[in-house]
């Protein structure tokens, strides 16, 4: 999570929460580490030697937690920036020219279109004449999809532990708001489900 706020003069800081700051594709390779203790000092540094498909883990920067004016122009594909640890990693650009000029970013962190969707499509388009699945798959939106519909269950059936992959193919979320209708659900019981059923649509 990406908070912004002001700092004591008036200039903008962001504060990395201990998640995700910027997905730019699906990540499956390398996790580079930055800060005090870490693999490398500055967040620059470990996007240079970043390669598409890596996470780069920001923890803490050295002495008082702070990365003082971070410039990041970012357009390498498949590329996490993750925060880590227990507080909120603070990028704080204070006394940099955000001119947008040449390498220079607009912003603290500048994502460019290319490690966006320009290469979610150019993806797509090299896996149909590759004949391969995308970095991002059908098969894996329908695994995302199915854990959050796994969620609506649980709290459907008051809290218990739901099973993937699931075993009733309704539409969940449609049930739930029927539930609701007639009246939460009173106490937690064991999912009447057990993987094996399937229940009629």
């Amino acid at each position: 999570m990406l908070r912004s706020f002001p700092s004591r003069s008036g200039l903008l800081r962001r504060a990395l929460a201990p998640a995700l700051l910027v997905a730019c594709g699906p990540s499956y390779g390398a996790v580079l580490t930055v800060g005090a203790s870490r693999q490398y000092v500055r967040i620059e540094e470990a996007y240079a030697a970043a390669q598409p498909g890596d996470t780069i883990a920001i923890y803490p920067a050295v002495g008082d937690g702070i990365y003082r004016q971070p410039a990041l122009r970012v357009s390498k594909p498949r590329l996490q920036f993750v925060g880590q640890g227990a507080r909120p990693v603070i990028l704080d650009g204070e006394g940099f020219e955000y001119s947008g000029i040449g390498p220079i970013p607009r912003a603290i962190l500048q994502v460019e279109p290319d490690a966006q969707g320009v290469v979610i499509a150019r993806d797509l388009i090299a896996s149909i004449e590759e004949n391969r699945q995308p970095f991002g798959s059908v098969y894996d939106g329908r695994a995302a999809l199915e854990m959050i519909l796994a969620v609506y269950e649980s709290h459907r059936h008051g809290g218990v532990r739901v099973p993937l992959p699931l075993a009733s193919r309704s539409h969940l979320l449609a049930r739930w708001r029927e539930d609701e209708a007639r009246g939460p659900m009173t106490s937690p019981r064991r999912y009447p489900y057990d993987g094996e059923r399937r229940e009629a649509a």
